[in-house]
C-alpha cells in the first residue's frame, strides 16, 4: 500500500445524525454588532438570509428566549444556537486505554480526532468517547492537537491535575514529537506543503526561520533541507 492509499483496514466511528442547541459565548470583536450581523459573519456556512430566517422561527435565543435580529449584542452574552440534523465527521475507533488507576488514565489517541468538543465535533471527541466507557471526572493534563497522534494524559480529579501541573512547571516532564517521513532529502531537495501553515504555527515561528519558510508557502514549498530541519525543532519546541 502506498502513502496516498487509505487504509481501509482502519475502523472508523461514525454517530447517526442528531439535532443539538450550542451555547455560544459573544467574542469582543462581535461588541455592539446586531445578531443578524454577527451570525451571519461568525457562522458564514450559512448565508445572511438564511440566518434571518432562523433568528425568527426562535432557532437563535439570547438568555434563552426569542430575539430580534436587529437586537446590538454585548461581548460575553450567550446565544443558544439549535442545529437539526448535524452530520459529525467520522473519526478512528481506535482509543487504547494503556493505563488506568485511581487517579490517572493513560490512552493513545489516534488522529484525526479532536480532544474536545468544538467547530464540527461534539460526540466524536476522544473525552466524550471515554466518557461513554468511564465515569468521573476525565481531565487533560497537556496537549495534544486532532491530527496528532500519541498518548494523553487525563487526571481523574483536580488535585492529580494540579500536581502534574507541579511537575510541568518544575521542568520535570519532557513532551517529544516524533514525525515519520520516507527517504532523505538531498541538498536541492524541497518539501511540497500540502497546505499552508496554521496561524499558530505561524506565530511561533521567529526570525529568519520564517521569513524563508513564508517566503516559499506562497508556492506551497519549503526549501530542504536545514530549512526543514530547523522547522521540525521549532515545532518540537512548542
Amino acid at each position: 500500500m502506498s502513502a496516498s492509499e487509505p487504509n481501509l483496514q482502519t475502523p472508523v466511528r461514525i454517530v447517526p445524525p442528531y439535532d443539538v442547541t450550542r451555547t455560544h459565548r459573544v467574542r469582543l470583536a462581535g461588541e455592539g454588532a446586531c445578531v443578524l450581523d454577527y451570525c451571519a459573519e461568525r457562522f458564514p456556512w450559512r448565508d445572511r438570509e438564511a440566518w434571518r430566517e432562523r433568528i425568527a422561527a426562535g432557532k437563535i435565543r439570547l438568555r434563552d428566549a426569542p430575539v430580534d435580529p436587529d437586537h446590538p449584542l454585548r461581548a460575553g452574552q450567550e446565544l443558544k444556537i439549535d442545529a437539526e440534523n448535524v452530520i459529525e465527521p467520522a473519526v478512528p475507533d481506535q482509543i487504547e486505554i494503556l493505563h488506568a488507576d485511581p487517579d490517572w488514565l493513560l490512552v493513545r489517541k489516534p488522529a484525526p480526532m479532536p480532544v474536545h468538543s468544538g467547530g464540527r465535533y461534539l460526540r466524536n471527541t476522544l473525552l466524550s468517547i471515554l466518557q461513554e466507557r468511564i465515569s468521573g471526572p476525565l481531565l487533560p493534563v497537556h496537549r495534544l492537537d486532532a491530527v496528532t497522534t500519541g498518548l494523553l494524559c487525563l487526571a481523574r480529579s483536580s488535585e492529580a491535575a494540579m500536581a502534574f501541573a507541579g511537575e510541568l512547571a518544575a521542568g520535570r516532564v519532557r513532551k517529544g514529537y516524533v514525525a515519520h517521513v520516507q527517504g532523505l532529502p538531498g541538498e536541492d531537495a524541497v518539501v511540497d506543503a500540502l497546505r499552508p501553515l496554521p496561524g499558530s504555527i505561524r506565530f511561533f515561528m521567529r526570525g529568519k526561520l520564517r521569513d524563508r519558510i513564508e517566503a516559499q508557502m506562497d508556492e506551497g514549498r519549503v526549501v530542504a533541507p536545514d530549512d526543514v530541519e530547523a522547522f521540525a525543532t521549532g515545532l518540537a519546541a512548542l
